[in-house]
């Protein structure tokens, strides 16, 4: 099904791939056993619910309002201004031109970028690498999990994982907290705050341009590239 939408309230179902664009004035619900696209920018003003066997809305001229709830395996999400995404999907690429705010679960890895702040509204689950790039990350609960590398580009940026954490930082202020072992690495200009109940070590050089707090079991940051 390939439609064009000047519509309101709109429900969509396909038994194989769908294409979308066009305006909706109010919430859309779509759901296919293929693929959803989009063949023009796709606006709308309510919630978006999407469900799919993948999900590509990459328009950077999309405009969802409305939370955008998405299941589904690959998917990108585009929004030329805020974007509030819960996710239960595969590789995900997300981004906004505004502000970025995610939940939910990503089986595979996660690249969200947004020129505003990268937040949360809930539990964020990424099994594969996650790279955040804004003008600040805040993923901060402490349910979070992120079994993969970390990577943040960023100003203030706090980052929390229940388990493990392994993260690679050029950011400004920055506070990191893991339940079990921290490992980190790059550049931090601003201070750095590390707590771990496990063991807190590096995989690269490390240098804070601001003061340096470390709390855990153990601590070994002793590359000679090192500076604090």
């Amino acid at each position: 099904l390939k439609i064009l939408l000047t519509t309101g309230a709109t429900k969509l179902s396909v038994r194989d791939s769908l294409s979308v664009s066009g305006v909706v004035s109010g919430s859309l619900t779509a759901s296919s056993t293929g693929a959803i696209t989009q063949f023009g920018a796709l606006k709308v003003t309510g919630a978006t619910t999407l469900s799919g066997a993948s999900v590509s809305l990459a328009d950077t001229a999309n405009d969802f309002s409305g939370q955008v709830i998405v299941m589904a395996g690959v998917t990108a999400i585009s929004d030329a201004n805020d974007l509030k995404v819960s996710l239960t999907t595969g590789e995900t690429k997300l981004a906004a031109r505004d502000s970025l705010s995610v939940s939910g679960g990503v089986s595979g890895p996660l690249t969200a970028s947004s020129t505003g702040a990268i937040t949360q509204f809930g539990t964020v689950k990424v099994t594969g690498a996650t790279a955040l790039t804004g003008a600040s990350a805040s993923l901060a609960d402490t349910a979070n999990d992120f079994s993969g590398q970390v990577t943040v580009t960023a100003g203030v940026t706090a980052i929390s994982d229940a388990n493990d954490l392994k993260i690679s930082l050029t950011t400004g202020e920055t506070k990191l907290s893991a339940r079990d072992s921290l490992s980190v690495s790059g550049v931090v200009s601003g201070s750095l705050t590390a707590s771990s109940t496990g063991a807190i070590s590096q995989f690269g050089a490390l240098q804070v341009a601001g003061a340096t707090a470390l709390t855990g079991a153990s601590v070994s940051l002793a590359d000679t590239a090192n500076d604090f």
